[in-house]
């Protein structure tokens, strides 16, 4: 990995794979079974918005449900009915799931996580596409 200055690093199962810019791509062999991926800005920065409308895996419909009045109300119920399950989730989701790896702990601050996930109450979560 070429550390900081990418645009975005990718993980599987909470252990970094890659550092991706525009129009580059990773691909995985895992070993079958289930996984998490995820994906981070490098360093921790903020994402630009246009950025992240680009390179979002289903940039292509960003604008279907951002756009749609309709259909921004249909996720936005989705959302909240998400987040209505957000602890239970998180109190039922495998031990290991917490630890990167030999004893560290995931960095997963859920107060910050459900905080960012109720951004879709702001008209600037919409504003993204």
């Amino acid at each position: 990995m070429r550390g900081m200055g990418c645009m975005v690093r990718i993980y599987a199962d909470a252990k970094p794979v890659a550092d991706l810019w525009r129009s580059e791509k990773v691909v995985m062999y895992l070993q079958e079974g289930d996984h998490i991926i995820s994906a981070s800005t490098c360093g921790g920065g903020v994402v630009d918005p246009a950025n992240f409308a680009e390179l979002h895996v289903f940039h292509a419909d960003l604008p279907v449900i951002f756009d749609d009045w309709v259909e921004r109300l249909a996720y936005a119920d989705r959302l909240a009915a998400t987040i209505a399950e957000f602890d239970l989730a998180c109190d039922n989701v495998p031990p290991e799931w917490w630890w990167v790896d030999n004893g560290v702990p995931a960095s997963f601050d859920r107060d910050s996580a459900r905080e960012i996930l109720g951004r879709f109450n702001d008209d600037n979560f919409w504003r993204v596409a």
